[in-house]
C-alpha cells in the first residue's frame, strides 16, 4: 500500500505473533480429516521480488520470497490420530484434492508451469 501512497499507515488489529494451529483442513471421501498445520517458513530459492512496484504486481503474479513448510495430519472417521501425511513438493490444494481410500488425486505444476493431474498411493498404517 505504500507503493501507492507514502503516508499510508496501517490501522488494523496487531499482527499476531504467533500461527494458529491449523491453516486449513478436509475430508476425504473415506471420511478421514486432513488437517493442515503450519510449519517453519523458508525463504525460495531463485529470484523473486520482496517489494513489487504496483506495475509488477499487475503486469503478472509474483512468485512468492517465502513459504511455509507444513504438516498434514490424518484422523479417521471416529476422530482417531492416524498420522501426518508428506506430501510431495509442488502439490496443488486448490482446487482440493479427490481422496479416496487409497487414492489421492491432485494438480501438479510442472518445472515448465504445466498443470498436471498426479495420482498417489496412499500408505496406511496397519
Amino acid at each position: 500500500m505504500r507503493n501507492t501512497d507514502p503516508e499510508w499507515v496501517w490501522n488494523g488489529p496487531e499482527v499476531p505473533t504467533t500461527k494458529p494451529a491449523f491453516s486449513r483442513f478436509l475430508a476425504d471421501h473415506a471420511g478421514r480429516i486432513w488437517v493442515n498445520r503450519p510449519g517453519a517458513g523458508y525463504h525460495t530459492e531463485g529470484e523473486c521480488n520482496e517489494n513489487p512496484s504496483i506495475d509488477e504486481v499487475s503486469e503478472a503474479y509474483s512468485e512468492p520470497c517465502w513459504r511455509e513448510h507444513s504438516t498434514w495430519d490424518v484422523f479417521d472417521e471416529e476422530g482417531r490420530y492416524l498420522g501426518d501425511a508428506d506430501l510431495p513438493e509442488g502439490i496443488q490444494m486448490y482446487p482440493a484434492p479427490h481422496i479416496d481410500d487409497t487414492v489421492f488425486l491432485s494438480a501438479f505444476q510442472d518445472d515448465l508451469g504445466i498443470v498436471l493431474v498426479k495420482r498417489y498411493r496412499i500408505v496406511l498404517p496397519e
